[in-house]
């Protein structure tokens, strides 16, 4: 809402110190940056590089912007965004049109906070804000949490069935109920699977159950009484069963034995807690002796557990052997994977689950990691990307029109191109853990490793850092083309209205939202993090877990606002270059999660998001270790989710759905819509109880619901749109049939494309004729100029007609916006001496006084060159297209070529020190837009050019006349003009030039139409001033330059330009090509002198020489 109070941080400075907005007005507190949760093993503080990396990382200060509700009247967003660039400090900005926003780059991170003030100044700004950035850190060690218990309102499932007090497990270990009793039960043990374990001694026998209760060492071959189960418990225990059904038993008398015991489960007697050593081995130590087990001397082969240290005999080696409930896979680390399967008991039964289902058979899910991108060539990745089925690799061409070109994997936001490879690492290591090929006999496995498509969405750069409105366009993106749910591990700065708007966007479009809960170990109920503890509830906030079952000592924790754990610590995966390593942080725990909601959906496509999320929290396994850590207490686990899957009744969207669907924009705003939205309803409406009406994506999926209507029995509905801003990435509206139930899919929707009724603002300057280039009478060629309109921003194209006196004739052709904006200005502009000639803008400021400042918005591509710069150096300056310019030691004539696009000339002044001023010229390029005329027999000599924006004209013409060429009866037409010419004065007495003439032909072909050029000297309005006049004839070799000598010449007065023009036997030609005239006179300086050998070596000069130059040098 707009009385949002956010407090947020620039980016680091330069010399790594945080530099922070002091907004009193605005903000209350400051939230630290947060980290964007990866965790380095132990023993590896620092963060590795990845060489060389791709892409240089971008630092930027920058604003977000949100405007008020438009209400038809005001600028369109377009416009407002526009007027951001006049604003001083603003090197550029951006829409954000499917919210209302725009970002906003600022020249300095000093300038943001006054640069802040100047925007909310703004017409039809709500609110301004610093964006957010998020970058990689270490982990860091927190507080345990705090062992609180959680209530059923906070719960989803107990509150959904209006249950009060705690919530509990339920008999079925799966669903909740609730209790009185505040304490997680710790008492009861989770069912164990057909794996087992075996226990060799240091002595080299292992540890044997006989069926008389006896427990000793075996030194044989291998025996299956050798194998035991293990039973976790829910306190952190675990219980080992033998294959008689009996648990092993630590006895009063210090002894180990298995007992036939009157009760099923087992109690503290028969519980043991697995101690990890630094070696691998692993140590048991009773819960109720408190003593460790020992394998006592071979010649006795009893165990006892009565010792109070670790040594030898009280330790270990684990074998795991899998049970026929499992489907273990082939690919050779998967024994590093312990978040998939471990001995201990405390991984996800991702193994369990497989046995039930890999993905196989399914129709396939596009997960979306939003991230530092993904290594799309890894061997265990490169067969699991999504490919963008509506681009064409390689061909430089945007062929789906969303704005990326070749964006095949996904798209990269941080350098706003269409590659997201991989510069850091972590996203490729999330993407490994969510979908990494399984059973390739290589590598790693996904928690879903057949059937998911990874789409990669980089918006964090090499060093990990990246910023708010970058996220917000990867979830956009990820909604548009198709993505069911999205990894995000990744997090910092405070709450961002933006993106809270962007995630429940991507909630209404049913999108699930999985990310991590944060690396400081503190309680996000008290310290929010972000973007985890958003309220939407499409979000799973994820904790993370060790091996030994407890919360990572970095992890964040949320009685209310953390959803479940998953193992984060120490997890084995992917890294870019085809490698794999390990990482700690809820950023590994988060794609645990992903990959577990996506092997679900995969399992049952036809459940809902909420339905999915339902699964993941209410099959959690609850551990002690995790009381208060989160809603569940819980850790996911794979095998429980398959199972409360199936069980699970999918939604019953309408299988009757509309027939037909029509709309007419009336806004005539351009990028806005309004209009009457017309429904045919279903032929049988039996289950259908409304209709829902979305934008649809470029890629055909459904957007944001913009509206709906019940359904009545009547043949069509209408809904009336107002004013709604066309998101990015959608084409048109599409309705489709619902119930209670579920909504019906996007291919049962009735769709049409948008077509943007918009009225330019603006239209075309003047037109004017080329000449005609087919010499034959009634016949014309050429080419048609238009002056393009001085703001384009309205306009699409140009329609060309053919006029007859008062009467529009057919259309001629059609000629592109190239979205072009001649030189505006705004602030102290009346201090700056403005003037336009032959299309070139002067602008000039002598003697400037302090604090001034002024900012030229224009379009490139252009040239600006600077003639004269004198200002005070580093405070007063020009920045042109980026480049600061500063000083009295400016080398003469500087030119900068400035880029195409939306471009600013900024100058300003301080408070203190001035100098002499400035003056630059400025010559865009593309004002004049060409259209060629095929050679035909003309309806008419006029023509009528008028803007248009798609089918809408602004009824504002311009009209241009054209002329017939005959090569019998007239000199060469303007067509044949000469291109260019050239001419340096290599004379440098005053008044007398010489040198050599260059002529550049026009182009086109002049065989018998010209036959020579004529160069003469004119003044300033083009007229004949002397008798100097030079003739030659066009050389028959068909020369690309023709090379006139021009021998020492006196120059008359008022002599401006060299003009040439062509001609033939009927005589010459109208237009002319013409160059300034310089005369280049020697201009000896005033004085000069050497300030003296300071060099010590003979034959050697070292020193300065100053020169003063000529009072008025001249051509020089």
């Amino acid at each position: 809402s707009s009385d949002l109070k956010i407090l947020t941080c620039t980016a680091p400075s330069k010399n790594g110190s945080l530099q922070v907005n002091k907004r009193a007005d605005k903000m209350s507190k400051v939230f630290a940056l947060l980290v964007a949760l990866v965790a380095c093993p132990l023993g590896q503080a620092e963060m590795r590089n990845i060489d060389p990396p791709r892409k240089a990382d971008r630092v930027e200060s920058r604003i977000i912007v949100r405007y008020a509700e438009p209400d038809g009247t005001g600028p369109s967003l377009q416009e407002r965004v526009q007027r951001l660039h006049s604003i001083p400090g603003v090197v550029r900005a951006e829409a954000l049109p499917r919210l209302d926003m725009a970002v906003v780059v600022c020249d300095s991170e000093e300038g943001e906070a006054a640069l802040l003030d100047l925007v909310e100044q703004q017409e039809g700004v709500e609110l301004a804000l610093p964006d957010t950035w998020v970058q990689v850190d270490d982990t860091v060690a927190g507080p345990e949490p705090d062992k609180a218990t959680r209530l059923c309102s906070a719960n989803p499932a107990c509150s959904a069935l209006g249950l009060q007090g705690i919530c509990c497990p339920a008999a079925d270990g799966v669903r909740l109920e609730c209790c009185e009793d505040e304490a997680v039960d710790d008492s009861g043990s989770y069912e164990h699977g057909m794996s087992t374990i075996s226990l060799k001694s240091f002595h080299g026998g292992h540890v044997i159950a006989h069926g008389f209760g006896n427990v000793g060492l075996h030194f044989g071959p291998s025996h299956r009484h050798m194998q035991f189960y293990v039973v976790p418990h829910a306190d952190g225990h675990v219980s080992l069963k033998s294959q008689h059904g009996t648990y092993l038993v630590a006895s009063p008398s210090g002894r180990v034995v298995t007992w036939h015991r009157a009760h099923a489960d087992a109690d503290d007697w028969e519980k043991f807690k697995l101690v990890y050593n630094k070696d691998g081995t692993v140590s048991l130590r009773s819960k109720s002796t408190d003593k460790y087990v020992a394998a006592e001397h071979p010649a006795w082969g009893v165990l006892s557990a009565n010792r109070d240290e670790i040594d030898d005999w009280e330790k270990f080696n684990i074998t795991f052997s899998p049970g026929a409930d499992e489907r273990v896979p082939d690919d050779e680390s998967f024994g590093k994977l312990w978040g998939m399967s471990h001995f201990g008991g405390r991984d996800i039964d991702a193994p369990e689950a497989w046995k039930t289902f890999t993905g196989e058979s399914s129709e396939g899910l596009i997960v979306a990691v939003i991230d530092t991108g993904i290594d799309y060539t890894h061997p265990d990745l490169k067969d699991q990307m999504w490919v963008n089925p509506n681009e064409i690799p390689g061909n430089g061409i945007d062929d789906d029109g969303n704005g990326f070109i070749d964006d095949i994997h996904g798209a990269d936001f941080a350098n706003n191109d269409g590659d997201p490879m991989d510069d850091q690492m972590h996203g490729t290591h999330c993407s490994g853990t969510i979908a990494g090929r399984g059973n390739n006999s290589a590598g790693v496995t996904g928690v879903a490793w057949q059937g998911v498509r990874l789409m990669a969405l980089k918006f964090l750069s090499a060093t990990g850092g990246g910023r708010t409105s970058d996220a917000i366009k990867a979830v956009d993106y990820a909604v548009a083309m198709g993505a069911k749910l999205s990894s995000n591990s990744w997090g910092g700065g405070g709450s961002s209205s933006a993106m809270r708007v962007a995630i429940e966007r991507a909630e209404r479009a049913g999108m699930l939202f999985v990310a991590a809960a944060g690396n400081e170990g503190s309680d996000n109920d008290e310290l929010p993090h972000y973007p985890s503890n958003y309220p939407s509830a499409n979000i799973i906030s994820v904790a993370a877990t060790t091996y030994k079952g407890e919360l990572s000592s970095f992890s964040c924790y949320g009685q209310d606002t953390v959803d479940v754990a998953a193992p984060g610590s120490d997890i084995y995966s992917t890294v870019p270059g085809g490698k794999y390593d390990s990482l700690s942080g809820t950023s590994m725990a988060c794609p645990h999660v992903s990959g577990l909601a996506a092997l679900i959906w995969l399992y049952r496509p036809h459940l809902s998001m909420m339905q999915v999320k339902e699964i993941i929290m209410d099959s959690t396994v609850k551990e002690k270790a995790l009381q208060g850590s989160s809603l569940t207490n819980g850790r996911i686990n794979a095998r429980r989710a398959l199972e409360l899957a199936a069980q699970y009744v999918a939604p019953t969207p309408p299988v009757h759905f509309p027939q037909g669907l029509s709309f007419v924009d009336v806004d005539p705003k351009v990028g806005r819509i309004g209009g009457d939205a017309i429904i045919t309803t279903a032929d049988d409406e039996s289950d259908v109880e409304y209709y829902s009406l979305h934008f649809i994506s470029l890629a055909g999926f459904l957007m944001d619901s913009v509206a709906s209507v019940n359904a009545t029995g009547a043949k069509t509905l209408t809904l009336t749109l107002t004013n709604l801003t066309i998101p990015q990435f959608v084409k048109g509206l599409a309705v489709v049939a619902a119930n209670a139930s579920a909504k019906a899919g996007g291919a049962s929707a009735a769709a049409v494309d948008i077509d943007d009724y918009g009225v330019p603002e603006s239209g075309p300057g003047a037109v004017s004729w080329g000449g005609d280039t087919d010499g034959r009478p009634g016949y014309v060629a050429g080419a048609i100029r238009v002056k393009r309109s001085t703001n384009e921003h309205t306009v699409s194209h140009y329609n060309i007609y053919w006029k007859d006196g008062a009467e529009r004739g057919e259309l001629i052709g059609k000629i592109p916006s190239a979205q072009f904006l001649s030189p505006s200005c705004e602030g102290d502009c009346l201090l700056l001496n403005r003037s336009e000639s032959d299309g070139i803008y002067h602008f000039h400021r002598n003697a400037y006084s302090n604090d001034e400042f002024a900012v030229i918005s224009f379009s490139g591509p252009a040239t600006v060159k600077i003639t004269s710069f004198m200002t005070e150096k580093y405070y007063d300056f020009l920045e042109v297209a980026g480049e600061q310019i500063s000083g009295t030691d400016v080398d003469m004539p500087k030119v900068v070529q400035v880029p195409a696009g939306p471009q600013t000339i900024t100058w300003s002044s301080d408070r203190s020190e001035t100098e002499g001023g400035w003056t630059f010229e400025l010559q865009q390029r593309g004002e004049v837009a060409e259209f060629n005329l095929p050679a035909m027999k003309p309806p008419s000599m006029e023509v009528e050019v008028l803007a248009a924006y798609g089918k809408t004209e602004l009824q504002q013409p311009a009209v241009g006349q054209l002329s017939d060429f005959d090569i019998a009866t007239m000199p060469p037409s303007a067509a044949f003009a000469p291109s260019r010419v050239q001419f340096v004065d290599v004379d440098v007495s005053e008044h007398l030039i010489s040198g050599t003439l260059e002529i550049l032909p026009s182009g086109q072909k002049t065989d018998g139409v010209v036959t020579f050029y004529t160069a003469t000297l004119t003044d300033a309005e083009g007229d004949k001033v002397g008798s100097a006049s030079w003739k030659v004839d066009v050389p028959s070799d068909g020369a690309s330059v023709i090379r006139v000598p021009i021998a020492q010449t006196q120059v008359p007065a008022g002599a401006a330009s060299i003009s040439v023009r062509a001609g033939n036997a009927v005589g010459e030609g109208q237009t002319a090509t013409s160059i300034e005239l310089v005369d280049v006179v020697r201009s000896p300086p005033q004085d000069a002198n050497f300030s003296g050998d300071v060099d010590p070596k003979q034959n050697q000069l070292q020193g300065i020489v100053t020169i003063i130059p000529a009072e008025n040098p001249k051509g020089i």
